[in-house]
């Protein structure tokens, strides 16, 4: 009679990616040149989530809660309007189902003086 060979307790699952969702980016809008931190809301950020801004590039991003992201937004993004995106190892690539929007917009022009 044969006994079947003990079997190991089965390995925990790998943490299943949860879908980002990103609702709110502020401020929405800045002057070229300015230097801001872009305010990110929404659901199940890592510390590993990085922001994107479509067409521009990866942003510095700190990890705040799962819920609140904070990417620094350098004073070199040019003039034009940006969808903002996730990336993430754990819950891969999110681009919103309706797209969150950046704009950089041109300085004012200066004043001209009247003589």
């Amino acid at each position: 009679e044969t006994t079947a060979p003990p079997t190991d307790p089965p390995a925990a699952p790998a943490q299943a990616p949860a879908d980002m969702t990103i609702e709110t980016a502020e401020p929405q809008q800045i002057v070229q040149g300015q230097e801001v931190n872009l305010s990110v809301t929404g659901t199940n950020f890592t510390d590993k989530t990085t922001v994107r801004l479509l067409g521009y590039g990866f942003l510095t991003t700190t990890f705040i809660n799962p819920t609140a992201l904070i990417a620094a937004v350098p004073n070199t993004v040019p003039v034009g309007i940006y969808n903002v995106e996730l990336t993430d190892p754990v819950n891969n690539f999110v681009r919103p189902a309706s797209p969150v929007q950046f704009r950089v917009v041109e300085p004012p022009p200066p004043p001209t003086e009247r003589h």
